[in-house]
């Protein structure tokens, strides 16, 4: 901790003439970047820290482009020479999640409907207005989220849920097939957008009834499909059937007047199985970081997306070509135990 403190201490010197009154360490999510809160008196900022320079890079190149499109992203303080460290506003700790939660206890369902449009109502503004013109040169796990990037999101899943959390077996090779169909299927959509990559509820604070945006680095171009699905099928927050559905026909209203090419039809058609595959990966992501990293309060997000992926089963057009995978996900449903 003093070695982070020193590196944060030295960057705000330099930035601000002086040291910080306090320096506190933030709970991090499952990223291995470091947070801090840093006073200054009444103000704070964030300190942030990593030794992925690339990601560090990515993050701070997309802030400038999203904040020169009037997007509410953390305004860029300062940010070391080698890259492994940089201060940004303070959002505060009100995450959409909580703020749902709260609203729910209170039986305020208009407010959570009222939160998540204004939501849906920045989120073309990232995939089309501002993902027209990023410099996706500086994408640092893959320029696009095409068939090499799902295969590696469900062979992320096959490993750390299906082999090390649900210790199951299977036909590696049937379910070999079933991937690549699955990963062509979900390639032949039009990719040609920003795809935020983690758009859920833990990334977006709300900040005056307002909410702001952190944690786009991992984007590339992609299909429109998956951030929506991301939002609406988030283990962090139960909204129901309904609702999430009523939200999606929301987003599509606004994604017309951005690009009158979108068939709603076609959208529908391949917008479950791109949710599919964003629970499966966070099924990986969960489990690996409750096995792996020791953050054992992610095997509370496995129940939530166990549900999602039975009501997948249901909804999802392209599952029922794929037997393998199907009667895995059947398996899990029924059987997975959270230990």
């Amino acid at each position: 901790m003093l070695d982070y403190t020193h590196c944060l201490s030295n960057l705000c010197r330099q930035t601000f003439g002086s040291l910080p009154s306090s320096i506190i360490r933030l709970s991090g999510d499952g990223s291995d970047r470091r947070y801090f809160r840093i006073s200054y008196c009444k103000e704070s900022f964030i300190g942030v820290i990593s030794a992925n320079v690339a990601e560090n890079r990515a993050f701070l190149s997309f802030t400038d482009h999203f904040a020169c499109y009037g997007l509410p992203v953390p305004k860029i303080l300062s940010y070391a020479d080698d890259l492994s460290c940089y201060l940004i506003e303070d959002f505060g700790d009100v995450l959409l999640c909580d703020y749902v939660v709260e609203k729910q206890q209170q039986g305020l369902q208009d407010a959570i409907r009222a939160q998540y449009h204004k939501v849906l109502d920045l989120l073309p503004r990232f995939q089309i207005e501002a993902g027209r013109s990023l410099d996706y040169s500086l994408c640092y796990q893959s320029a696009k989220f095409a068939f090499s990037a799902v295969m590696k999101d469900l062979y992320y899943f096959r490993r750390c849920f299906l082999h090390q959390f649900c210790q199951i077996s299977f036909d590696e090779n049937m379910l070999e097939k079933d991937f690549k169909q699955f990963a062509l299927h979900l390639s032949k959509v039009d990719d040609e957008y920003f795809l935020y990559r983690d758009f859920q509820s833990r990334n977006i604070l709300i900040v005056g009834n307002a909410p702001h945006f952190i944690d786009y680095q991992s984007g590339r171009r992609g299909a429109l499909q998956y951030d929506v699905a991301s939002l609406l099928f988030d283990a962090n927050v139960d909204l129901g059937e309904k609702l999430r559905i009523e939200l999606l026909d929301y987003y599509l209203d606004v994604l017309s007047k951005y690009d009158a090419h979108i068939d709603p039809d076609i959208f529908w058609f391949y917008y479950n199985d791109f949710a599919l595959v964003r629970v499966m990966q966070a099924l990986a992501a969960f489990s690996f970081l409750a096995r792996e990293k020791g953050k054992r309060q992610f095997l509370n997000s496995i129940p939530p997306a166990l549900k999602s992926i039975d009501y997948l089963l249901v909804h999802s057009p392209k599952l029922k070509e794929l037997h393998e995978l199907r009667r895995l996900l059947e398996h899990i449903v029924q059987h997975t135990k959270i230990h």
